[in-house]
């Protein structure tokens, strides 16, 4: 997979999202952080865009 772009393909949740009380925001630059977003990117492309608009409501 290519180099993440610093606005992350403009997923804001990843802004809001963390990984437990107190912890770091997925949009954070660990290790951790940055292969989750990958997963993400690679499951959320799958997706054709009504079922992302489906997602996007369902998460926010």
């Amino acid at each position: 997979m290519e180099e993440e772009p610093k606005d992350q393909y403009g997923v804001q949740a990843f802004k809001a999202l963390h990984w437990g009380s107190g912890t770091e925001v997925m949009s954070a630059n660990t290790e951790r952080s940055v292969r989750s977003r990958r997963h993400t990117y690679t499951i959320l492309s799958a997706l054709d865009i009504d079922e992302l608009k489906e997602f996007s409501d369902i998460i926010f």
